[in-house]
């Protein structure tokens, strides 16, 4: 007390509040696990002290609460997958007894790029009337792609995980570029996007994948001769006549005399389809 000084006695605590929550978001595409391998064996890795909170103590444990395989295999299929960690700390009046948190933990896994199909680019280029199909899409996935700079409209993956982008759906690029598909490195780009919903908010997300390229490359089909004409001016009719061939040992043989005017006229057809 205040008058007896000897019998007055004084304590103090520490009351620690220990919460955490997720470092990030976390990202991957689908398949790979080995980015998220060090936050899959760890879930320690994963989350971190509020701004508010000290450190847990040593002894604390953390755990995925519904284990790392199930991690595992939801990361082979794009989506927005929520794990809460298992922070469990020891209490400071027995080792017995613990206290817990649960942080949340959001997983977004990113479809993979599509791919542009070779034979629909390759020596293409400078031809008229082509199309370009991508393969490897999710069914149903939103498939964006640029050819030359030009944005195409997007359009949406079959069952099958193709998609072609026509002739028509292509004008716009031939129009840029003299009426025939243009030849470059890498100048074909591809994504494709799902929708998925995000388990913290209920709200719709779009998904994107990484961007897909191709190489337009130059067409190298030789043309080939569709027929040979010769032709010879008659002074009588001041027209143009045609010669007929004689053949010998296979090839064609005409006959003319000095001082005759000859035409020549050659027609080719190519793989342009001209």
């Amino acid at each position: 007390t205040a008058s007896n000084p000897a019998l007055t006695s004084t304590a103090s605590f520490t009351f620690n509040d220990y919460k955490y929550e997720a470092k990030q978001v976390y990202e991957t595409t689908a398949g790979d696990v080995d980015s998220l391998r060090y936050i899959i064996d760890d879930a320690k890795q994963a989350v971190q002290p509020t701004t508010q909170s000290p450190t847990a103590p040593e002894a604390t444990t953390f755990t995925w609460r519904d284990g790392k395989d199930q991690l595992v295999t939801e990361i082979a299929t794009p989506g927005i997958y929520a794990h809460n960690v298992d922070v469990a700390l020891p209490a400071d009046s027995s080792p017995d007894r613990r206290h817990e948190d649960d942080p949340r933990v959001l997983i977004k896994v990113k479809p993979q790029a599509p791919t542009i199909k070779a034979d629909t680019v390759t020596e293409k280029g400078g031809l008229p009337d082509q199309a370009i199909t991508v393969e490897n899409a999710l069914p149903g996935a939103t498939v964006n792609m640029t050819v030359a700079g030009v944005a195409l409209a997007p359009k949406t993956a079959g069952q099958d995980g193709t998609v072609t982008f026509t002739k028509e759906e292509l004008a716009a690029v031939y129009s840029a570029n003299n009426g025939v598909l243009p030849q470059g490195n890498n100048n074909v780009t591809v994504t494709q996007s799902v929708t998925k919903t995000n388990p913290t908010n209920n709200q719709s997300e779009a998904l994107t994948s990484a961007t897909a390229t191709a190489s337009i490359t130059a067409e190298r089909v030789a043309p080939l001769v569709k027929s040979n004409t010769v032709k010879l001016w008659d002074k009588a009719t001041n027209t143009w006549k045609e010669l007929p061939p004689v053949t010998e040992n296979g090839w064609p043989t005409y006959t003319f005399y000095a001082g005759d005017k000859l035409q020549f006229e050659t027609k080719f057809t190519d793989n342009s389809g001209k």
